[in-house]
């Protein structure tokens, strides 16, 4: 009975929780950049430097839910292996994968936030 309520917590909440693991880092660097794209103009314009580092921000934020729920997966997942074809040792994969994910596409974000403490908006 314990391995049945595991199984429809993956097929159900779990694998929804999993895939918005896995998808939240490269989602929000895709927003980061497409809304900071469009901010350009506005901003040097109202010469509101700092604008953009907010939506930088508010992308960090994004990634770190996104490995905060990875690492919720992670913790859930007992007894799963690294080489097993069960759905625990595939959510496992994710689950690390997704926390690897979105550390990297922090640092992306973070290094993309630098250049803005030294050029301006309207360079």
């Amino acid at each position: 009975m314990g391995g049945h309520a595991a199984s429809g917590y993956w097929e159900d909440k779990g694998l929804m929780l999993l895939w918005f693991a896995v998808l939240a880092g490269p989602v929000a660097w895709a927003l980061d950049e497409l809304i900071s794209y469009a901010a350009v103009k506005p901003v040097c314009f109202a010469d509101a430097r700092f604008t953009l580092t907010v939506i930088n921000l508010a992308a960090l934020a994004l990634v770190a839910a996104g490995a905060l729920a990875a690492r919720s997966c992670l913790s859930r997942l007992t007894g799963a292996t690294d080489d097993g074809p069960r759905r625990v040792d595939r959510s496992y994969f994710m689950a690390v994968g997704a926390i690897g994910l979105n550390a990297l596409i922090a640092l992306l974000i973070v290094f993309a936030t630098i250049p803005h403490f030294v050029l301006s908006p309207c360079e």
